[in-house]
């Protein structure tokens, strides 16, 4: 049986636990951040039910799951009596005439049960300590989602530099908690580490988890793409699969590495620096690339999908450099350079010999 997909609304952060212990407690942090990093257009209604949630005065409340549940099947039987008629209704009769008030009435009760069931979740999720939470500021998660044609640069808390690719978002909170600092992405950023042994930096996408102490590297993980990558500027970063997390690499400066997102770790390769981190000057360049490589890095570049219908498979690789051109002019090139044509149709590009 297929399950219905939640509706993110204001209610359901009110009353989901889960947030509301995240909100109280810090607990669930990592699971949040992660939450609105791919769910990024959601988080200005959590950061309001957030708000309402702070802003109830507690008393010393305990959470009773066998009185919860009795309260809610109340509820259900209450609902369940109210929409069966008293008495079969009759089509002769002309019922407009008339209110059944008693039937009314039970409604009434049923919906003032519902505001207490509701209220009851909120106001019992956990024993919490009100004066404690008044002065709680260190629960803020920042989201930023970088439009298509854009690329932002951030500082974070702790002093590290990111620069963040277009399409893509990114989360992390105002000020690190004292143990670690954990982002969560989801696209392409090049990051500038501020070391601290004591506290290691985590990047966290779907597939894969980057560790570093003090280091600058790239990480290319996009929603979808068939490969993610990580590129090491200076010093050296732990790559693990999220699925696998004893299945890992350690890359140091000038290495490079894909990741399928089947889990395969291909070879580590030299990198070239203006191919992996030109995109932060706008710069494309491609030196002996392969089709497929080619047309992965256009396909999140200019945000459009390839269909290949080729007869005859191209050996040839691609070398070219484009600074700040257009989606066109790229493909011109590629047509020139490797002998094939294409069809540029509503964000879709199919490539044809």
């Amino acid at each position: 049986m297929r399950m219905e997909k939640p509706k993110y609304d204001l209610v359901y952060f009110l009353s989901d636990k889960k947030f509301a212990e995240y909100v109280y407690e810090n607990k669930y942090r990592e699971y949040w951040e992660k939450f609105f990093v791919e769910s990024p257009d959601l988080f200005h209604v959590a950061e309001k039910a957030k708000s309402i949630l702070l802003s109830i005065q507690f008393k010393d409340y305990e959470f009773h799951e066998e009185k919860f549940q009795i309260d809610l099947n109340r509820l259900k039987e209450s609902l369940s009596a109210t929409f069966k008629p008293d008495r079969p209704i009759d089509p002769s009769t002309n019922h407009s005439k008339f209110v059944d008030w008693h039937y009314y009435t039970k409604i009434a009760a049923v919906f003032l049960i519902f505001i207490s069931v509701v209220a009851y979740v909120i106001l019992n999720i956990s024993n919490f300590n009100p004066p404690q939470l008044a002065g709680k500021t260190d629960l803020a998660i920042i989201v930023e989602k970088v439009s298509k044609y854009e690329r932002k640069s951030f500082v974070l808390s702790d002093g590290s530099k990111v620069i963040v690719n277009a399409g893509s978002s990114i989360s992390f909170p105002d000020k690190f908690p004292v143990d670690k600092r954990i982002v969560y992405l989801s696209g392409e950023a090049f990051f500038e580490v501020a070391p601290d042994p004591q506290k290691p930096f985590i990047v966290e996408t779907d597939n894969i988890a980057v560790k570093v102490l003090g280091t600058s590297f790239n990480l290319n993980s996009f929603k979808g793409a068939n490969m993610n990558s990580v590129a090491v500027a200076h010093g050296k970063v732990l790559t693990s699969l999220k699925s696998q997390p004893d299945v890992s690499i350690v890359l140091n400066k000038n290495e490079f590495v894909k990741i399928s997102d089947k889990g395969k770790i291909l070879p580590v390769q030299k990198l070239d620096s203006l191919a992996v981190f030109g995109w932060k000057t706008g710069t494309l360049h491609f030196k002996d690339a392969s089709i497929q490589d080619v047309t992965d890095r256009l396909s999140t570049w200019y945000f459009v999908d390839f269909e290949m219908d080729l007869k005859t498979p191209i050996s040839k690789g691609f070398s070219a450099t484009f600074r700040n051109e257009t989606l066109v002019n790229v493909l011109d090139g590629l047509s020139f350079a490797l002998d094939v044509k294409y069809e540029l149709k509503n964000n879709k590009v199919k490539i044809y010999d």
